[in-house]
């Protein structure tokens, strides 16, 4: 049973990247760099890491 190539890229423009809370470009990744911080990339911005907590 093949997936629907439509509903795929239905999804897919439903989809998107988090803002930044700080700057509001698009996060890529969240570093944890201690317990109470992390940075963000690519903009390099440092927030709480229980920023992103549940975003997957």
């Amino acid at each position: 049973m093949g997936r629907d190539r439509l509903s795929d890229r239905e999804s897919d423009d439903d989809w998107s990247l988090p803002d930044c809370p700080r700057c509001g470009e698009p996060v890529t990744v969240s570093v944890v760099t201690g317990p109470d911080s992390s940075t963000l990339q690519p903009c390099g911005c440092s927030v709480p890491p229980a920023t992103f907590v549940g975003f997957e």
